[in-house]
Parts: structure tokens; sequence; C-alpha cells
């Protein structure tokens, strides 16, 4: 009799054991796995902005496949699809197009498979576009007409001193200046 408790409390002591180990095991991020590991899955994962309307995604995988990047304005839709031109272990997509300014999520897609950044998308920030202001080159001293010039263009259609716009410099003109420059 003795030896048939020895074995129950041997079981009942690997079963309060074992159980809690086995739970621990399986909801374990990196798991007990007995299968081989995911070679497609991406590693360093990024984006590179390009222009304020371009921007490039990379990523490394163990074997050459075939991938492509699922993006959007909201986590919540990613409906736009790029896909890479065909297989390899370093991967480069360009997603052209974008609005400026603005968050995008993203995720690499892989055989049906969509990888993520640990349950969340990827996020990229387009850059803002540049606005080009003119710069202004001062004239001449020499071009802006003063009231000695005028009598070499009395006659003419010379726009820098028709100032009445009638298509010819006159008098009428030099009065304008004079009353313009008092």
């Amino acid at each position: 009799m003795n030896a048939k408790k020895v074995l129950l409390v041997l079981g009942i002591a690997i079963m309060l054991i074992g159980i809690p180990a086995g739970i621990l095991l399986y909801s374990s991020p990196t798991g007990f796995n007995l299968g081989a590991k995911d070679t497609n899955k991406p590693e360093n994962v990024s984006a590179t902005v390009l222009s304020p309307q371009s921007v490039s995604i990379t990523w490394i995988t163990g074997k050459a496949v075939q991938g492509g990047v699922g993006y959007g304005l909201s986590a919540d839709s990613m409906t736009l699809f790029t896909a890479e031109s065909g297989s390899t272990v370093n991967h480069a997509v360009t997603l052209e197009g974008l609005a400026p300014g603005k968050n995008y999520y993203y995720v690499v897609k892989i055989n049906n498979q969509s990888y993520d950044n640990g349950g969340n998308p990827y996020t990229f920030m387009t850059s803002v576009g540049l606005t080009v202001t003119p710069t202004l080159t001062p004239t001449p001293a020499s071009l802006v007409p003063g009231e000695s010039g005028f009598p070499s263009a009395f006659g003419t259609n010379d726009p820098a001193y028709d100032l009445n716009k009638d298509g010819i410099v006159n008098t009428l003109d030099l009065e304008l200046f004079r009353k313009g420059n008092k």
C-alpha cells in the first residue's frame, strides 16, 4: 500500500508542477515551438522619407521571398498596397503619391501573412512640402525712370515712362511723374 501512496503523491506533484509550466510555456511570447522558425518574418523594418510624397520601406528576411506593403491613413483602413517586383532577402518598396505632412500606418505582407510591429501597425509621417519664396532682385538705379530720362523717351511707347498707359510718352506722363515724386 505504501508504494501506491508514493505513486499517487508523485502523480499529483507532477500535475501541480506540469500544468502551470505548460500554461507558462504555451502563453509565453517566445513560446515553446516545436516547428521551424518563420524565415519569412521581416526584420529590421524601417521607413525612410524620400520626399513629401514618397517613402521607402525596407526590411530583410531569412530566405528570398516576394513581399509588399499594405498601408493607409488609419490603422483601421490600410487599403492601399504596393508589391515588390521579385523575390529577395533585402526588401525595398517605394510608396508614392502620398499626401505631404500626414501620418501613415503600414504592415509588411508576405504570402498572405501580415507582419506588424508587435500587434500594432508600423507608422511613418511624410514630410511637409517646402514653399519656395521668390527672391526679389533690386532694379538698378539706371533702370528706374527719372525726370532726366523723359526728354529722350518723349514720342516712344517705353512702358517705364508711359505712366498713364496711353501708348505714348508725353508731357502728361512727365506731370504724373512729378506729382508722384513730391
